[in-house]
């Protein structure tokens, strides 16, 4: 590892710990949080005051957030400083969070410079690791389109999705869920799925609420993992498996004679998950780990 990787690892680290921020209104309301980054590194959030009984702490997702933005650079903290609330001094303690296509900012102030530095160089970084992330699923998604699009019309029909779905993603899906995800995809409603128009039918098919919200349920921590984010260990698989599917699993032998004879076996050993998360889960670095994520389930 690198000396920059190790920086970064030692910054996300501390950004896990958890720092105490104070959330600042244009109206001079301020309210003091202890803020930390989850430990998938896919969210913000802070911890709840316990008089708070009610309500939930909101959530930042990483995949939500468009800049951070050091100093008085928003106009918030340009109306503070106009109001007297804040002092020009305060300028190097000051950060702001954009999110959600720059519709919702988040202002903070951290105790020191050093502080509001560490906050602003982590998020940053996780922000381009995410766009890189992103930018590989689309490259993945568009090369699924051009293999499938076997007639080069540079669109897919209804049966090249099919195909490319049970030969190559090993994806069975019944006629109507595979239905309503074509048309919500397909809305230059020609019954058909331009390459922008695959790349939604892709993250709507990997991102299929019904799993997600079944793997919560089987998820320690299930409800603050995001839809991108949320996997299942070996265990949790396991006992989903056991428990709530009855899971089967195809199992190939010979006989005395050496003809190849298919049975059926349940699940019942990690070793058992462990062989099938090698064979669907399209993420390396979770295969490595044991875990399944969405698109793998």
């Amino acid at each position: 590892m690198g000396n920059d990787d190790k920086h970064l690892t030692n910054v996300l680290k501390q950004l896990k710990s958890g720092a105490v921020l104070v959330k600042r209104k244009i109206d001079g309301k301020k309210y003091s949080r202890r803020f930390f980054l989850s430990e998938h590194e896919d969210f913000i959030t802070y911890q709840k005051k316990k008089r708070h009984i009610f309500g939930r702490p909101h959530i930042y997702n990483i995949n939500d957030i468009d800049e951070v933005r050091s100093g008085f650079r928003a106009q918030t903290f340009g109306q503070l400083l106009k109001n007297g609330r804040i002092k020009s001094t305060d300028e190097n303690r000051a950060l702001s969070i954009m999110y959600n296509n720059h519709r919702n900012e988040l202002h903070l102030m951290a105790n020191n410079t050093q502080t509001r530095d560490l906050w602003a160089e982590g998020i940053k970084y996780l922000i381009d690791r995410h766009a890189q992330k992103h930018q590989g699923h689309l490259i993945r998604e568009e090369n699924y389109f051009r293999s499938a699009d076997t007639d080069k019309s540079n669109s897919l029909s209804k049966r090249e999705c099919r195909r490319l779905l049970s030969n190559t993603l090993n994806v069975e899906m019944p006629d109507n869920i595979f239905e309503q995800l074509f048309q919500k995809a397909d809305v230059s409603r020609e019954g058909l799925l331009t390459q922008e128009e695959f790349v939604s039918f892709f993250q709507l098919l990997t991102q299929r609420k019904d799993l997600y919200e079944i793997m919560q349920e089987h998820t320690k921590n299930g409800s603050t993992q995001s839809i991108e984010k949320i996997h299942m260990n070996i265990n949790e698989l396991l006992t989903f498996f056991q428990t709530v599917q009855n899971q089967k699993i195809i199992k190939h032998t010979k006989t005395d004679g050496g003809e190849n004879k298919i049975t059926w076996e349940y699940i019942e050993t990690a070793d058992q998950v462990q062989k099938l998360i090698d064979e669907f889960e399209l993420n390396k670095e979770l295969r490595e780990k044991g875990l399944l994520g969405l698109d793998g389930m």
